[in-house]
This record gives C-alpha cells, structure tokens and sequence, in this order.
C-alpha cells in the first residue's frame, strides 16, 4: 500500500479530516463525562458535555462573546475571536455552541489554504502529507478546542497564499485581522519586516521596484493593524495599552512573559539550559521543552527548504518560546509546525534513499503515535488538566 500516493487525493484527506475532527471533539467533550476523574472534580463545577468545552482560555472567549469586556481579566484576551461568536450565535445560539461551530468553519477554511499554499509552493503529495502530519501533531486537538488556534492558521495561511503565491494587495485583510486575533500576529508583522530588508538588495539589483513597494505595503499593513488595535483599546477602554498592562496585572506572575527577554541573551540561555519540572505546567514543563527543542531540530529543514517560509517560522517559533518560561509552548508550537510540517512533507517525497514502502511504515508509525498522544491530551484538557 502505497500511502504517499492515497494521500494525493482530497478525497482520501477530507475523510480523514473528518474523522479527525469528530475523534477530538467527542474526546473533548463527549467521552469525558462517561468517565471517572474522582481526582479532578473539584474543578469541573458542571458535568454537562457543553461545559468541558470551556476549559481555560475558552471560558474567556465565550464570556466575552456574551458579556463583552466587562470583567477587567478579560481584556487580556484578544477581540477578534469571542466577537465573531457574538456576531454568529445572532442572538440565539449558545455562545459554546458557536464556538465549536465556528473552530469547525475556521479549521476547514485553513486547511484549504494550508494545501493551496503547500500544492503550489511544491506538489499535491507533499500537500496531503503535510496535513496528515499536522494533524497528528499531539497538540493539534486545540483546533477543535474554542481557543485563537483554527481561527488565526486561517488568516495566516490566507496571508501566505495572498502575499507569497498570489502576491495580492488584498494580503493586507489577513494580516489586520491577526494582530486583532492574538498577540502572534505582531510576530509576524517582524517577519514581513526582515522579509523586506533581505528583499531591498535584490531588488536593487534586478530593478524590481514595483515588486519591493508591493512588499513594504504589505508589511506596512501590520503597523497600520497594530495602530488601529492601539486605537481600538483607547476607544473601549481609555488606554491604548491595557492589553499589556492586564496581562502583566493578572498573568505576569504565572507566566513571566515579556518582549524584551527575546532580546536578552542571559534569559535566551535560561530557556535553553533550564531543566524540566513538572510534565504540564507553565513554567519549563517536560511536555513544552520537549516541542521547545523539536522546533529548533527542525529549523535547519525548513530554512533549507524554503527561506521565506522559514522567516515566518523563526517568528512564530523564537518569539513565544523565550518571552517567557515556555508556558503554554506545546500549543504555540501548533503555529511554526503548520510550516515545517509542509517542509517535511516535502523531504519525506524528495527523499530517494528509502524506498516507498519504508516511507508508507514510518509514517504510519508516527500516524499511530501521535494520534495516540492526541487522544490522551484531548482527555486530560477536557479533565480540566493544564496542557496550554
């Protein structure tokens, strides 16, 4: 059986997206309530299949999307997402109910674009590939959890087909949105900014100056994104740094995150050379630096496979893993993996010294592992377990 070559047939993918998506949204929510975490109910204050959607950060987004920013807390949390529930449970849907719907929708729509960018940028066998592979990343279930994830790899993908392969002005919409959807989008307004600077040389070179004004208008889109969210939070709060400054008030203590740690070596290192603690916590966990260190092993392929799609790697990756202490990383790494798992589909089809039939093994393998890891981490978040 030759799986690369069933794997180029969207046919083939939609089924196993399908099932996919049913597996982790009956594990998240329906299975949990047939089982029995005597341990873990003391924070479960509804047993109801609806109430394990709203573990963590999905609590908040619901809130939001129901009551707005009323609760001080909440304004730590980015508008785009719990504002597109409000505006789509139209008065009437349950605001969770919304939420699953909508991380549906916004799932299917980056996974279009995740294999428009990976068919044109390479071929259709890598595209299947790299969706498999994606989706069998253990962490990959927070596509189905009501958190940022499904919603911004959409706009993100949505900006790399529009900007790299479509080289369309209309890139400019998606790279807004993220900056309104969660604080990775300015992570990736840096990328369109070295981008740019690496670009000037050459367009000097070969006079391609209509191609360069293309690309500073592009990344001149995410200053304009990042001013207007400054607005928006003087606008609905009176300060246009009250995301920043909730953050510190209400989350610093648990995650010592800040910007300018990227930019010190001294931390840089601590992140490198800290030793594990617990296996899920907020602070160096086995289950983050484990992702932590897989993301730096696969930086070499990516950067060698494509240069551009590696900038925006870099940012979704170094960003995240050294503000802080890695807290929640398993999930950020979610984001730079949607670009390395097309990398490796592309090695994984490019490779000539194994044979098909090798290939079709390890892959199962991996298939099989990971969609195990999956399984167990969907129960432990649905058990209200700190996963990210």
């Amino acid at each position: 059986m030759d799986i690369l070559k069933i794997l180029e047939h969207r046919k083939n993918l939609l089924i196993f997206l399908l099932l996919w998506k049913l597996g982790t949204l009956i594990l998240l929510g329906v299975v949990i309530d047939a089982l029995v975490w005597p341990w873990r109910t003391e924070f479960i204050a509804d047993p109801s299949w609806l109430k394990s959607y709203l573990n963590w950060d999905a609590s908040w987004y619901t809130l939001i999307a129901k009551e707005g920013y009323s609760n001080e807390m909440a304004r730590a949390f980015f508008p785009a997402f719990p504002y597109s529930i409000r505006l789509f449970s139209f008065g009437v849907l349950n605001e969770v109910v919304t939420g699953i719907l909508l991380t549906f929708i916004y799932g299917a729509l980056f996974v279009f674009f995740f294999l428009k960018v990976a068919y044109t940028r390479f071929s259709r066998r890598a595209g299947g590939i790299a969706l498999v592979l994606f989706l069998c990343a253990p962490s990959a279930f927070f596509l189905s959890c009501i958190y940022t994830e499904s919603l911004f790899l959409f706009l993100l993908f949505l900006f790399v087909w529009l900007f790299l392969i479509k080289q369309s002005y209309w890139a400019a919409v998606p790279a807004i949105l993220m900056i309104f959807t969660r604080g990775t989008g300015f992570f990736v307004g840096f990328a369109m900014g070295v981008i740019f600077l690496f670009e000037i040389p050459n367009a000097i070179k070969t006079q391609q100056f209509k191609y360069l004004r293309y690309v500073f208008a592009i990344g001149a889109s995410f200053v304009a994104g990042a001013l207007l969210f400054l607005g928006y939070q003087y606008w609905q709060f009176g300060d246009p740094f009250e995301f920043i400054r909730v953050q510190d008030k209400y989350f610093g203590e648990y995650f010592s995150n800040s910007i300018l740690n990227c930019f010190n070596p001294s931390h840089v290192l601590d992140v490198f050379l800290a030793k594990p603690g617990l296996v899920f916590g907020r602070s160096f966990s086995v289950f983050d630096k484990t992702f932590f260190y897989l993301a730096i092993v696969l930086s070499p392929l990516v950067w060698k496979t494509d240069r551009k799609l590696f900038v925006f790697y870099f940012s979704l990756f170094y960003f995240p893993a050294t503000m802080g202490e890695l807290g929640s990383f398993g999930r950020f790494f979610l984001l730079p993996f949607s670009i390395a798992a097309i990398c490796c589909a592309k090695f994984i089809v490019d490779f000539k010294k194994v044979t098909v039939n090798v290939k079709t093994i390890l892959l199962m393998v991996f298939l099989t592992c990971g969609l195990l890891a999956e399984s167990g981490l969907c129960l432990l978040q649905a058990a209200y377990w700190w996963i990210g």
